[in-house]
């Protein structure tokens, strides 16, 4: 154990050698509805930027959602 300090707080962090692997919550970035609401979008003829600004996250994020997902 080691302490860092974050805004002015020191705590006890971990290594990461001593965190089990599959113990770090995942954080869900595309949740279903996310999916659906770009999907719209795209169906209804934005373009990526403009998906990407309506829902708040980076051109590149729905453009590798759109490439996952095999969207138009």
């Amino acid at each position: 154990m080691y302490s860092i300090r974050h805004n002015g707080a020191a705590r006890k962090v971990a290594p990461t050698s001593e965190v089990p692997l599959g113990t770090r919550p995942k954080r869900e970035m595309w949740p279903a509805e996310r999916v659906e609401a770009l999907r719209k979008l795209r169906l209804a003829g934005y373009s990526i930027t403009q998906c990407a600004q309506k829902l708040g996250v980076t051109r590149n994020a729905v453009a590798g959602m759109r490439d996952r997902t095999r969207m138009p």
